[in-house]
């Protein structure tokens, strides 16, 4: 897990008994906000490679500065 991960330990305190697990097929996404709190579930039965693709969209005047900006 990279240091942007959620950890185990911060799973653990939002307490599992309100954790989703969504089911996606090809194609599907999820579309949420700064403020959701997420990660990849993970488990055995994962034998494939996931691909993902983050975009981010701001105001031009909000856009961070250390980042190269792709106009569209």
């Amino acid at each position: 897990i990279d240091d942007t991960a959620v950890s185990e330990e911060t799973v653990a305190g939002y307490g599992m008994e309100n954790a989703q697990r969504l089911q996606f097929a090809e194609g599907d996404a999820l579309l949420f906000d700064e403020m959701a709190l997420h990660r990849t579930g993970v488990d055995a039965s994962m034998t494939k490679n996931r691909y993902a693709m983050e975009m981010w969209f701001f105001a031009a005047s909000m856009f961070p500065h250390d980042q190269v900006p792709l106009y569209l």
